[in-house]
């Protein structure tokens, strides 16, 4: 499965849950399970989708983490794991429509694994020029911040953490 073999490369555990391709939906049921699985492993921070991307997945994807990250917080819903109420940042690949304002992350460090990543992808659906273009598209990225390559997210928080920038 691709899932597994990316997340090989960039070092990290993958979990699928049961949702057929094109066949995603946010549902109660859906973020009820995602929201225990966030209760379960207690993350940092959610790396996830956008609501404006145009594949259907990814914007399900995007509504059923939303939901679940509110779900974790509820201990009737994610028993028996102790939930999870840290004020997790919610971050969001950019799809160019999000209104929301951007971030910038530095991946110079990492483009080597991400090339080999999206390769993974190219290979198995049999697209062209991915790694020249991925390239370049991080490169603008970090162009408009100062680093050689970087992503763009926008960040969603239940809270907005107070700015230190005047000092």
């Amino acid at each position: 499965m691709h899932g597994q073999e990316v997340g090989k490369i960039i070092g990290c555990e993958v979990t699928f849950f049961d949702y057929a391709d094109t066949q995603v939906q946010l549902t109660r049921e859906a973020a009820v399970q995602m929201g225990k699985f966030i209760a379960e492993i207690k993350p940092d921070a959610i790396l996830t989708w956008d609501r404006f991307n145009s594949h259907p997945d990814h914007r399900e994807t995007c509504k059923i983490v939303m939901d679940a990250v509110r779900f974790a917080r509820l201990p009737r819903l994610v028993e028996p794991q102790t939930p999870h109420r840290l004020d997790l940042p919610l971050y969001q690949f950019v799809d160019g429509r999000s209104p929301e304002p951007l971030v910038y992350i530095d991946v110079s460090e990492q483009i080597d694994k991400i090339l080999k990543a999206v390769t993974v992808y190219a290979e198995a659906f049999d697209w062209t020029n991915v790694e020249e273009r991925v390239r370049v598209h991080r490169a603008a990225i970090g162009m408009q911040c100062g680093a050689r390559y970087a992503e763009q997210f926008t960040v969603r928080r239940r809270v907005a953490p107070a700015q230190n920038y005047l000092v």
